[in-house]
């Protein structure tokens, strides 16, 4: 019998995102820390940059999922922040 896929909130992979980005750890110990595969983790951190980037440059286009728009916020959020 085959594995059932993991379906993550978009919560979760905005924190972990949001961690890499962080760069107090790396990506490999950050996946390992929630069980998750690096690639996953990789994967969610280029399409936030891709969302982010392709927003920036056509900012009146309204192309993103309504799923990845809570993601797109928060990465928005945190990229205009005062670190």
């Amino acid at each position: 019998m085959s594995r059932k896929r993991t379906v993550y909130s978009a919560e979760f992979k905005t924190r972990l995102v949001l961690e890499v980005l962080r760069e107090e750890k790396t990506l490999n110990e950050i996946a390992s820390a929630n069980n998750i595969n690096p690639k996953n983790l990789q994967n969610w951190k280029n399409i936030s940059f891709y969302n982010l980037t392709a927003n920036s440059i056509f900012p009146d286009i309204e192309y993103l999922p309504q799923t990845n728009k809570h993601l797109y916020d928060i990465i928005v959020s945190y990229h205009y922040m005062d670190r």
